[in-house]
């Protein structure tokens, strides 16, 4: 398990830049559960995500969704 805060997980991960901790084409399978939209940069963030991800890995991405927009 990943989080930007100590104590949250087992480790500190900034998922905008992972390069000294995970190589590319590390995981198999990443969950990424309601964090995207708290990133500043998602864009980065993604970018990382598949790079860590193997070619044939898994991502289980979620979002919130708000149906409660005021235009």
């Amino acid at each position: 398990t990943g989080d930007i805060q100590f104590g949250k997980a087992n480790q500190i991960v900034d998922l905008t830049d992972m390069k000294s901790q995970f190589d590319d084409n590390y995981f198999d399978f990443i969950i990424c559960s309601h964090v995207l939209q708290d990133i500043e940069n998602e864009i980065d963030a993604l970018c990382e995500i598949r790079r860590i991800l193997k070619n044939d890995g898994v991502l289980i991405l979620s979002i919130p969704i708000c149906f409660q927009l005021s235009n």
